[in-house]
């Protein structure tokens, strides 16, 4: 098949390395502003205009723009019915969501939203061992997800660019739509956007939700907590690694040793968790999702749209 890429930043470059890697692809169409720009990969061809990515008609086209171009250009190709992996965030706005939502909804065509932490080993591993009920009833969910400022972000703040992941990967994990969120931010760094973001919350079956994003921490974090009554998951997304701490029967017989780590810690076991690429697993979904709409596990636009209105709710708080 053949698969369109429009912008060649860094998600723009990957996705087109990726798409170069798969049999399924026979070529790949690109088209940026910038005409110096230069993808690599023997698949890879550059055309001149949106237009002339349209007249390709490509299987589905990846839109991988700073975030102020998407409603444009997803309403460009919903009016050509071109399926659409749109990254993520949808829009700069939930105005803008809706209607790129309804516009593709008009058409009748599949977009997709790229979501691609929901392909992460650990999270997927974390998924199903909440779903095989290793630690019982999921209490609360915490996530964690700071680092250095990201130099190619400059249209969106932390909320719309890191928080949308840990938005979305909530209601993915537990099925489960926010019932209430309260927030803080804060905008240490020069600029128009927030820099940091503080949450707690309440999902609809009562589970305890909070958030910790920002891009102003020396150090990459990327980790998510369950806690459950039977024990705790711990997701390190960056490792690629998943932890379960058991509760136990065996406590310490040190009065002040056993106040301190509690009374009923148990084992910690640590699995072992196959690793492919959160990518090339999104495209897979992306084909499979062509073929049988709803067979997947990709972010539907529906659910994309659901983390803007999480999302505009936090910014104006």
């Amino acid at each position: 098949m053949k698969v369109g890429v429009i912008g060649l930043g860094v998600m723009g470059k990957n996705h087109v390395r990726v798409l170069n890697q798969m049999e399924e692809v026979s070529e790949v169409i690109v088209y940026d502003v910038e005409p110096n720009l230069t993808p690599q990969g023997g698949k890879t061809r550059i055309l001149d205009t949106l237009e002339a990515l349209a007249i390709e008609a490509p299987a589905y086209v990846v839109v991988a723009l700073p975030t102020r171009f998407h409603k444009e250009t997803a309403m460009f190709l919903s009016s050509r019915a071109i399926p659409t992996l749109l990254e993520k965030p949808v829009a700069l706005s939930l105005r803008e969501a809706e209607d790129i939502r309804l516009a593709f909804a008009d058409a009748k065509t599949l977009c997709t939203v790229g979501h691609v932490e929901r392909f992460n080993p650990s999270l997927r591993a974390l998924r199903q061992k909440i779903n095989e009920g290793v630690i019982g009833k999921p209490l609360q969910i915490a996530t964690r997800r700071v680092g250095p400022f990201p130099s190619r972000i400059n249209d969106v703040g932390v909320v719309l660019d890191l928080a949308s992941h840990d938005i979305d990967l909530v209601g993915w994990i537990t099925g489960q739509n926010y019932d209430q969120l309260s927030s803080a931010t804060s905008s240490p760094l020069p600029g128009e956007h927030e820099d940091m973001l503080l949450a707690t919350g309440r999902l609809k079956n009562g589970l305890l939700v909070s958030h910790e994003v920002n891009w102003v921490t020396p150090t990459k974090v990327r980790k998510t907590i369950v806690l459950g009554e039977e024990g705790m998951l711990v997701a390190d997304s960056l490792k690629a690694e998943l932890r379960l701490f058991k509760n136990g029967d065996t406590g310490s017989e040190w009065g002040m040793y056993s106040n301190f780590r509690g009374v009923t810690e148990g084992e910690e076991i640590k699995f072992v968790i196959p690793v492919r690429e959160p990518l090339l697993q999104e495209h897979e979904a992306m084909m499979k999702e062509i073929v049988s709409p709803g067979s997947s596990e990709i972010c539907s636009l529906e659910d994309g749209v659901r983390v803007m209105r999480v999302m505009h709710g936090v910014l104006n708080d």
